[in-house]
């Protein structure tokens, strides 16, 4: 079984910044002993949604603690 985490950001990003992002939240996902499996993101009006697909199977208590780390 597999996760998705969403993470809502409001904040526009150039290129540079959104790969940046992406590393840290990778980083943040290794740290705490997770598989990033896919990610996949959209560009919205004030920012950016994020898919986050890890190996691992969250309950949703933990499932909102990563997505708040993240």
């Amino acid at each position: 079984m597999v996760t998705v985490l969403k993470i809502d950001v409001d904040v526009k990003m150039d290129n540079v910044l959104l790969i940046d992002f992406l590393s840290t939240r990778l980083a943040i996902l290794e740290k705490l002993g997770y598989e990033l499996l896919d990610v996949n993101y959209r560009e919205t009006k004030h920012g950016f949604h994020f898919w986050f697909k890890i190996a691992e199977d969250l309950d949703d208590k933990r499932k909102a603690e990563v997505q708040f780390l993240l």
